[in-house]
């Protein structure tokens, strides 16, 4: 067992290290972005050595790697606790919960999904848990195909439009970009604004008539 060494009062196991080392990554990059996050950062918050770092994340794109597959997975799970009457209903609640997290942690949303961890080596993990939000798009997708409330088509082709779209929102409220515009200053109406042109994008002709 690796031993760690504390510069503070406390310790840390070699059993939860890694988590702790992931919960202080996460407030560092979610208060002041990733270019903040560095090991040094990370082990200065948690009082150990770099040593200690290195033993779990061989460095900081892994450390932030690593960030980024459980954000998504609980991005993940965010989408898919929504109890709803139909499949539209529950398609509008999926991206509705989207967009609360993503705005919520607009600064770690940009670092995992974008070209902050894109630009770097793979990661299979990072990989995995992005397609598995993508599958729960899909699958509400197919589900409002079977109901009637989109368009008949591919479902990759209507879950990548819908997916682009709220990540563009994201980013561009991420960026402070809308606050130049004549648009509403809460997110959380701008996406529900994203969500009803997506909606009308993808969906049936009878489908919009039936929800005008």
């Amino acid at each position: 067992m690796a031993r760690i060494t504390r510069k503070r009062k406390g310790s840390y196991h070699h059993g939860n290290l890694r988590e702790a080392i992931l919960a202080a990554a996460f407030r560092v990059v979610d208060d002041e972005g990733a270019t903040a996050l560095t090991t040094r950062n990370v082990a200065e918050r948690l009082g150990v050595t770099h040593a200690a770092i290195y033993h779990h994340f061989e460095d900081r794109n892994a450390m932030l790697a690593a960030l980024g597959e459980q954000a998504l997975d609980s991005l993940a799970q965010a989408i898919t606790t929504s109890q709803s009457a139909n499949a539209l209903e529950h398609f509008y609640a999926m991206g509705v919960a989207y967009l609360n997290f993503s705005l919520a942690h607009p600064r770690l949303y940009m670092a995992v999904s974008g070209l902050e961890v894109a630009s770097q080596q793979r990661h299979a993990g990072l990989d995995a848990a992005r397609g598995r939000v993508f599958a729960h798009l899909r699958a509400a997708i197919v589900a409002c195909q079977k109901e009637g409330f989109v368009k008949p088509g591919s479902p990759e082709e209507h879950t990548l439009f819908c997916w682009s779209a709220v990540h563009g929102l994201v980013s561009l409220v991420a960026e402070g970009q809308t606050r130049q515009l004549d648009l509403p200053s809460d997110p959380k109406v701008l996406g529900e604004m994203i969500l009803k042109s997506i909606f009308v994008g993808i969906a049936t002709p009878e489908a919009v008539e039936r929800n005008a």
